[in-house]
């Protein structure tokens, strides 16, 4: 995909020297997609950076990371560093703020030896651009949306994005078919469908991401110690809990935790953990 033009019909998507018309246009074509960049959709807010290879498992060894999965806090501004199986391989990766870019491939060397690899080692190594988006940056304009990665829907506190990608898909594809079928006159409703429960949940997490990067260390050791904290957080990295849980269980102390978080989201790596 070279450009895309909009018009008062839909889009025309030029490939090459191949031109297609499409009634409506979702964008879903990553975060460095050239959709939003033709449109000039100003994505608002903060873009982290991941670095991830894979470590074949020796002989003898995969035992050691039957049912695994490690977590490294502190060493990365703004981030985390991981480590889980796959297979016959163990997937080892660090990310963080986009500023850390320079310092990743070290980390991630650093990360390797820590679990026993080689770097050298290392094959299928790539970089991931993490967009994580801000209220009141824009879902669609005229017939066109935009999706996932392109929309900046990363997940603010571990970076994952899968969810909200498939998530924001189903609600485009149902907007798109309201407004073929004339059902709906423009595209409005799969905003109104976002902000009915995604874009809370995400900004949520954006809020949870910049207080636990306040201190990784006091937040890391409050799960070790005390086991309401630990389900919490075993709750959220499974799926079986939400940031707004979170937000919800905090109750009046949700403004506080807010404004500490918030003074890491606008100034990202201001207080690097040690």
């Amino acid at each position: 995909m070279d450009a895309v033009t909009p018009h008062q019909d839909g889009a025309t998507v030029t490939a090459g020297d191949e031109s297609f018309d499409a009634a409506v246009l979702i964008g879903a074509d990553g975060a460095n997609g050239p959709v939003a960049r033709s449109l000039g959709f100003p994505l608002q807010g903060n873009r982290g950076i991941g670095l991830e290879g894979n470590y074949l498992i020796g002989t003898g060894e995969s035992e050691t990371w039957d049912g695994m999965v490690a977590f490294d806090f502190g060493e990365v501004a703004g981030g985390y560093g991981w480590a889980f199986p796959k297979a016959d391989h163990v997937n080892i990766g660090v990310g963080g703020w986009r500023s850390t870019g320079p310092q990743l491939r070290t980390k991630l060397a650093e990360q390797a030896r820590r679990y026993g690899f080689d770097p050298s080692t290392a094959w299928g190594v790539k970089g991931h651009h993490l967009p994580v988006r801000r209220g009141g940056s824009p879902l669609w304009r005229g017939k066109v949306m935009l999706a996932g990665d392109a929309a900046g829907l990363v997940d603010p506190l571990t970076g994952e994005g899968i969810y909200a990608a498939i998530y924001s898909g189903r609600a485009a594809a149902r907007a798109a078919a309201s407004l073929i079928s004339l059902e709906a006159s423009d595209l409005s409703g799969y905003e109104k469908e976002m902000s009915a429960e995604l874009l809370p949940e995400l900004a949520a997490g954006r809020y949870m991401h910049g207080l636990f990067h306040v201190s990784p260390r006091l937040f890391f050791n409050l799960a070790k110690r005390r086991e309401r904290v630990w389900n919490l957080v075993a709750g959220l990295l499974v799926g079986e809990r939400s940031y707004l849980h979170v937000k919800r269980r905090a109750g009046k102390l949700w403004p506080l935790a807010k404004l500490a978080g918030a003074l890491v989201v606008i100034r990202p790596g201001f207080r690097k953990a040690r």
